[in-house]
């Protein structure tokens, strides 16, 4: 077997390697000793340049997810300012289910997915916050006082 021939061979088998074929598959599939694919991995760091890659591709996947949900929160948080504007206004024309889906939503992109991000969002929280609840009620029971209320929880 030539040079060209055999670092044709070596550059298949780390392709092969990146895709997660196992040594005994790329031995067999190349022709060549198990041993000399293990001698391959091991001198050429083949492990190293997966792991660099496999890393790469995670922080560019947690990036674009990051950015999605921040694009999606903007888009949230605008609908959230046009409905109380509405609100505000008296016209606002959006159902109840309307605004619980806005709220499922934004708590599908904000929850924590694992017990350590609460705990991290759980140490986060700060306790002297204003509180700010919307009560809902029906037009003809609307009294002043009905409307907002602060501090109640």
């Amino acid at each position: 077997m030539s040079k060209v021939e055999w670092k044709q061979k070596h550059l298949k088998a780390f392709k092969m390697y990146l895709r997660g074929q196992p040594m005994a598959e790329i031995s067999k599939e190349l022709e060549i000793g198990e041993r000399t694919v293990y001698n391959w991995e091991r001198r050429g760091k083949w492990k190293e340049h997966l792991d660099k890659q496999t890393t790469e591709l995670i922080k560019r996947a947690n990036t674009e997810i990051l950015d999605e949900k921040e694009r999606s929160l903007k888009l949230i948080k605008a609908a959230e300012s046009y409905w109380a504007k509405q609100l505000q206004d008296g016209t606002l024309k959006a159902s109840f289910n309307d605004l619980a889906s806005l709220q499922k939503a934004k708590w599908e992109i904000l929850a924590p997915k694992t017990m350590s991000q609460f705990n991290f969002m759980k140490q986060e929280t700060t306790i002297n916050e204003p509180s700010y609840v919307l009560k809902i009620i029906k037009p003809d029971e609307v009294e002043e006082k009905d409307v907002i209320t602060q501090g109640t929880n």
